[in-house]
C-alpha cells in the first residue's frame, strides 16, 4: 500500500479547580483545617471543545491563588507564606502575594501545595491542595473536506482513497499543537509515514490500494523527556 501525504489550528484551553483539604503545616505530624481556599490551573494544553479540566503533567507548571476568608483582612495586605511539599518557597512568599506560580521536576510527582495566610493584626488561614499529576494523551479526529474538523465523533471507514487527520495532544506543556517542542511521527501500521508538512500535527493519507490500516501518532516533548503520548485509529480507505 503506497501513502502519499500532505497540512491546523490551535486553540488553548484553562482549567480551574476548588479544593479544601486538610493542611500539612508542618510535615511530620500537625495537621489543621483548612480555611483558605485555593485555586489552581495548568498551563498545558487541551483541545478545541474539550469539557474538563488542563491537567498537571509531570514537570509542568501551575498558577495557584489563594483566596482566605474575609475575617483575616484585605487579601493585597496578607502575608502569605508558600510551601510545595513541606518547603517554604521563600522567593514567591511575602505581602500581597496571593498567587503562587510553581514548575515541577521531572520527578517531583503530585506536590502538596500549602499556603499560610497572617495579617498585621494576627489573624490566619490556611489551604492546602494536592496537585495530581497526569500523564498526557493523544486525540485524533478527521478533517472532513465540507464541514471540517469533526470534533464530535470517531470513525473508522471513509468512501475514499484519501483522508485528512488532525491530531490533538491532551495535557502536554505547550500553548500551541504544531511548533517546538512537540515532535510527530506518524505511522501507517508498522510502516513510519515522513510527513512533508509545516503543520506536523495534521497528515493527509491517499492510497491508490482500498484497504484497512492502523494510523497511529506518536508525540514527544523535546524539552520534557516524560511527556509522550500514542494515538491510533482503525481506517479503511475505499476506491
Amino acid at each position: 500500500m503506497k501513502y502519499f501525504l500532505y497540512s491546523v489550528c490551535f486553540l488553548f484551553i484553562a482549567g480551574l479547580l476548588v479544593t479544601s483539604v486538610y493542611a500539612q503545616v508542618n510535615v511530620t505530624t500537625e495537621f489543621v483545617p483548612t480555611n483558605t481556599t485555593l485555586v489552581w490551573e495548568a498551563e498545558s494544553y487541551t483541545p478545541p471543545f474539550y469539557k474538563g479540566k488542563a491537567l498537571y503533567p509531570t514537570g509542568g507548571t501551575v498558577h495557584v491563588v489563594a483566596f482566605p476568608p474575609e475575617g483575616v483582612g484585605n487579601p493585597e495586605t496578607l502575608t502569605y507564606t508558600w510551601k510545595v511539599d513541606g518547603e517554604v518557597q521563600g522567593d514567591l512568599s511575602g505581602v500581597g502575594r496571593q498567587t503562587f506560580v510553581w514548575s515541577g521536576g521531572l520527578f517531583s510527582g503530585s506536590p502538596l501545595i500549602v499556603v499560610e495566610v497572617s495579617s498585621a493584626a494576627g489573624t490566619h488561614g490556611v489551604g492546602a491542595t494536592r496537585i495530581p499529576e497526569t500523564n498526557p494523551g493523544i486525540l485524533l479526529y478527521q478533517d472532513a473536506p465540507l464541514v471540517g474538523i469533526l470534533f464530535n465523533t470517531a470513525f473508522t471507514a471513509h468512501p475514499s482513497n484519501e483522508i485528512a487527520v488532525e491530531a490533538y495532544p491532551l495535557f502536554f506543556s505547550t500553548q500551541t499543537r504544531n511548533e517546538q517542542p512537540l515532535r510527530y511521527t506518524w505511522f501507517a501500521g508498522n510502516t513510519a509515514l515522513q510527513n512533508p508538512l509545516d503543520t506536523p500535527a495534521r497528515i493527509v493519507v491517499r492510497t491508490e490500494n482500498p484497504g484497512t490500516t492502523t494510523l497511529s501518532v506518536r508525540v514527544e516533548n523535546d524539552n520534557n523527556l516524560l511527556e509522550s503520548a500514542r494515538g491510533e485509529m482503525t481506517i479503511r480507505l475505499t476506491e
